[in-house]
């Protein structure tokens, strides 16, 4: 996964008031000095333009990337702010805060559970004299919402006023991969994954089995950045990761409990290693798991990653050279 500063932006204190007013006044320059950065907060709704989306080619063999996906770390300061307990639960609650700002009938969909999770978030962390909110964003409205809150230069959320001062963004970019035969994965903050097959009665795995992690961002790759494939190419690289393509070699891990408005929320830290079944190896869908792994590192693994968990820090164990 590769990402570059969208030319170079970044906003400090002192400048989001003078971006605003350059941004009213020079609608058209300020749009292409951010694009391919979204459509960001247009005085006239009415007349708001929309950029076309994005149209990357796709690594593999997808017909090409719907939309990009962007990484905003956003630096604020809130004044009598004090972090408790596990702040992924507040960088969520800034970030639907955000959406809300823009779209409160969206947030209620999201709280309720009827839209799929569009955005990645890690712990809100202190950094000097500012907190560090860490998002990823998977789709333009989230996007949209976020280029909003800096353009405003404030936040307001039920945790306090945050005020932007600071803002870099990355934009995420799909990767190719390497053949990667081993690998180590740090779990940095609680993880947990879903059995899938419709379980029901909140079944969740506290272990880091590599075919439900990779089919999890196998996934969210193919709804946010576009066909990696097609159906019969992922049904089978599906099966490979059912059938032990992937194997766990060592691990040392410990599952953790929060809680979280009444809930209690368990995942494992730690880390583990994980290396290619030699019976099973194909160059191919090796190459696809280095590229998923490089994504988890922004979008997060398993469940509840918009509240911080899944959180993670993938190292090759091996050097591998880039194939055609």
């Amino acid at each position: 996964m590769s990402s570059e500063k969208i030319n170079g932006w970044v906003a400090r204190e002192g400048q989001l008031q003078a971006l605003k007013g350059i941004f009213q006044a020079h609608r058209l320059e300020f749009l292409s000095l951010l694009e391919p950065l979204v459509s960001l907060v247009w005085t006239d709704r009415s007349n708001r333009p929309r950029l076309n989306e994005t149209s990357v080619t796709s690594p593999f063999k997808g017909k090409g990337i719907r939309f990009q996906v962007h990484r905003f770390r956003l630096y604020l300061v809130a004044e009598g702010y004090e972090p408790r307990g596990f702040q992924g639960f507040a960088s969520y609650s800034i970030v639907l805060s955000a959406l809300e700002q823009v779209n409160p009938q969206i947030v209620q969909l999201r709280r309720s559970g009827s839209m799929q999770t569009d955005f990645a978030v890690k712990p809100l962390k202190k950094e000097e004299e500012a907190l560090v909110l860490d998002v990823t964003a998977f789709t333009e409205e989230v996007t949209s919402a976020l280029s909003e809150a800096i353009l405003s230069g404030v936040i307001r959320s039920r945790l306090g006023d945050f005020e932007v001062v600071r803002v870099e963004v990355e934009e995420v970019r799909p990767y190719r991969g390497d053949v990667v035969r081993k690998f180590s994965v740090k779990f940095r903050t609680p993880t947990f994954f879903r059995p899938g097959g419709g379980v029901k009665g909140g079944v969740f795995i506290p272990v880091p089995l590599p075919d439900r992690m990779l089919i999890n961002l196998h996934r969210v790759w193919n709804r946010y950045l576009g066909p990696m494939e097609d159906e019969d190419e992922r049904e089978e690289f599906h099966n490979w990761l059912k059938s032990w393509g992937i194997v766990i070699s060592a691990l040392k891990i410990k599952t953790l409990k929060y809680e979280d408005e009444g809930d209690f929320k368990v995942g494992f830290v730690g880390w583990a290693h994980f290396s290619a079944n030699s019976h099973y190896e194909r160059d191919d869908f090796l190459r696809k798991v280095d590229a998923l792994m490089r994504l988890g590192e922004y979008v997060n693994v398993g469940g509840l990653r918009s509240k911080g968990f899944g959180v993670i820090s993938y190292r090759k164990a091996e050097r591998s050279a880039h194939g055609k």
